[in-house]
């Protein structure tokens, strides 16, 4: 949820957005900063995806700007690594962005971003499925 505590609301995610969206840094690097904010500050790890939600939340909100490469650097640096676990995660995390906009009525171009964005992580799982089934054995 976006809402998180204001001194959570690091700075440096305004600077960011606003640098990647003006295409001064990429997309690696905000989530790099992103990820250096988050460990600086010590920001309890079961905190992150509610700082994550709160930055991305913030970056839509910037109408002449692709999010897409940042949402997927973002998957890469915070959630791939951990498995169906991380995956789950981050699905779960647009979709929760994606209903608090539907919630408020707020932007249906960022609404069909994150729903586009979400068919693109869940087929992505399906393929990560597929290769542990056959890894692993089937169940069904």
């Amino acid at each position: 949820m976006p809402y998180i505590q204001k001194e959570l609301r690091f700075p440096i995610i305004d600077d960011i957005n606003k640098d990647v969206a003006s295409e001064w840094i990429d997309a690696a690097t905000y989530a790099e900063l992103l990820e250096n904010e988050l460990e600086g500050e010590n920001v309890p790890q079961e905190k992150w995806d509610a700082v994550i939600n709160y930055a991305l939340t913030k970056l839509l909100q910037n109408k002449d700007f692709d999010p897409s490469d940042v949402v997927h650097r973002i998957y890469i640096q915070f959630f791939e690594e951990h498995g169906y676990y991380g995956r789950e995660r981050f699905i779960g995390l647009l979709t929760l962005i994606k209903a608090e906009l539907m919630r408020r009525k707020w932007s249906p171009r960022a609404r069909r971003f994150l729903a586009e964005q979400i068919e693109i992580y869940v087929a992505a799982i399906g393929e990560y499925e597929k290769r542990k089934m056959e890894e692993n054995g089937d169940i069904i």
